[in-house]
């Protein structure tokens, strides 16, 4: 989450960036970011959660909290978390964070994460942390006719 003063382009916008060059999907990103950030694994003004030593889903339910409003706080990078009723500050959050709330697509899967169902949540991260090796299957030769190269 580290956003340094000479950046000239948005934090979320370099996320997405390097998600795309370590070629994640929105699903892997998504459950990783959350998984991360649900562990503790932030700077110091990312949405923090309280329950740092466990994998869990409080980081999306946080993240989603209708009773809370976000205000830019002036530094250009952080916001600050309003109670919308008694307008107490009750959290602070990053762009980085803020994005899985405001991006349509990474919303839909954050409120998948976000629901009553951990073991989705927990099953999809063990996945995306423990991947499978992917394998190529070589063809042993190749038939070329007059008009396509065929597989056998």
């Amino acid at each position: 989450n580290y956003y340094g003063p000479s950046a000239t382009i948005p934090a979320e916008e370099m996320l997405l960036d390097k998600a795309q060059l370590l070629g994640l999907t929105a699903p892997e990103m998504t459950v990783l970011v959350g998984g991360l950030r649900s562990l503790g694994i932030n700077s110091d003004s990312g949405l923090s959660v309280n329950s740092k030593d466990t994998l869990s889903n409080e980081w999306f339910v946080k993240l989603l909290d209708m009773s809370v409003a976000w205000k830019p706080n002036g530094t250009g990078n952080t916001y600050e978390g309003v109670d919308r009723v008694s307008g107490e500050k009750v959290s602070t959050a990053t762009r980085v964070d803020l994005v899985f709330g405001s991006n349509s697509q990474l919303r839909a899967l954050a409120e998948v994460y976000a629901s009553d169902d951990q073991a989705l949540l927990l099953t999809d991260q063990a996945c995306y942390l423990n991947p499978k090796p992917k394998t190529v299957a070589l063809r042993s030769s190749v038939t070329t006719t007059n008009t396509d190269s065929e597989y056998e």
